[in-house]
């Protein structure tokens, strides 16, 4: 046989494929139709499975899996003051500008290390004052995180000095741009009066940016003069490095624990008891709230054992129904094969129908479900239906 011939007979077992295939659509249309009770049940129950898994998929994977939009995210680390054991999931106690200088100094886990502190300012224009979410940060803390500008610069490390212009700069975030300035170019370059200060915007962070937390509005310059290095007890930076290439996070958790034993040692009548919290920047959430998403996934998980059960029982009540038309269609010269092949493509119309139904209740639900995510982590957007999530549902459906 030529190829050609081959070619033609595969063409036509194709074709006798799919004839076969939309007969067997056909006639799960009009079964189906008889049968209304029987597939509004099966399609309720895939959908109720396949929707409560997506959704908490989806929220689960945002908070716990997909990287922070940050440039190589696993490298930020957190660092406050806290017992002298070190660890924690959070920031115990807000860390004095002397240990601050003290821990860039002396450990060498870090490529670059920033302090910041939040705050909050009035923006005074000609109506109403406005109360916006601010951020004092030093001039490594947004060239570390790796996210450029999408307007202007950042903060100049060379620049912001006492009395530099970098001192009364100011950087928007993305949705402060919009909401109070319409998104206009010129924005980059005028005066803003903040608590009744001058501030020139030098810059507009990008709309994902949304460090240390989701409601920072805007970023100003954080300057440490000699005075502030005098009191180890003034509590008031939390600190953010990226790790140096190389370094794990558990050699960089001894060394910053070599650094709180020096400082217990110079400084005694502050620093005795005195050791860092440490922790990945990902993992800036309470343990509780961690547990309690996992128990959601877990609940879920349980659900979807209990749809299919149901959805077992529902089909072997619907087989056991069919039993003298299957009996009768045998009669007729349909071969075992034929039938199983009929069953299959009923079996499978219903999943697909009900994991859509399924998707489209995980969508309804990811906006309710949002607020479960914890406003502590920078994440400038919130959970949607990608395609991971698509490929979730489609095996779940299955």
């Amino acid at each position: 046989m030529s190829r050609y011939q081959e070619l033609e007979a595969t063409m036509r077992h194709l074709a006798a494929q799919w004839e076969i295939l939309l007969q067997d659509l056909r006639y799960t249309a009009r079964t189906l139709k008889g049968s209304r009770g029987f597939a509004f049940a099966a399609v309720l129950v895939t959908a109720l499975g396949v929707g409560a898994n997506t959704a908490t998929f989806s929220v689960a994977d945002f908070v716990l899996v997909r990287p922070l939009p940050f440039k190589d995210p696993h490298e930020l680390v957190r660092l406050c003051e806290g017992p002298r054991e070190g660890g924690g999931w959070g920031c115990m106690n807000q860390m004095s500008p002397a240990n601050y200088r003290d821990v860039a100094a002396m450990s060498g886990s870090f490529q670059m290390l920033g302090a910041f502190a939040r705050s909050a300012v009035n923006l005074v224009s000609t109506g109403e004052p406005l109360r916006l979410n601010a951020t004092r940060v030093t001039a490594q803390v947004l060239p570390l995180l790796g996210l450029p500008p999408i307007r202007g610069r950042t903060f100049d490390s060379t620049r912001a000095v006492i009395g530099d212009t970098d001192e009364r700069s100011v950087i928007l975030s993305y949705g402060l741009w919009q909401s109070q300035f319409g998104g206009e170019e010129r924005t980059v370059g005028t005066t803003l009066r903040l608590d009744g200060t001058p501030y020139v915007v030098i810059g507009v962070m990008p709309a994902e940016f949304r460090f240390p937390n989701e409601d920072v509005d805007l970023w100003l310059p954080l300057t440490l003069r000699e005075a502030d290095f005098l009191n180890r007890t003034d509590t008031y930076l939390e600190g953010i490095g990226r790790l140096r290439h190389g370094v794990s996070f558990e050699q960089a958790r001894a060394d910053l624990s070599a650094v709180a034993t020096r400082l217990g040692r110079d400084y005694p009548e502050t620093n005795a008891e005195t050791g860092f919290s440490f922790f990945r920047q990902r993992d800036e959430m309470s343990p509780r709230y961690r547990l309690m998403l996992l128990a959601l996934c877990g609940a879920s998980l349980c659900m979807l054992l209990l749809t299919c059960a149901n959805l077992a029982n529902l089909l072997l009540a619907r087989a056991a129904g069919r039993e003298r038309e299957l009996a009768v269609r045998a009669a007729l010269g349909a071969g075992r094969e034929r039938l199983v092949r009929q069953m299959l493509t009923e079996s499978v119309t219903l999943a697909l129908v009900g994991g859509a139904a399924g998707v489209l209740a995980a969508a309804l639900a990811l906006p309710l479900l949002a607020r479960l995510v914890p406003t502590t982590l920078p994440l400038g957007s919130e959970p949607g239906i990608d395609l991971r999530v698509f490929v979730i549902a489609a095996v779940l459906s299955g």
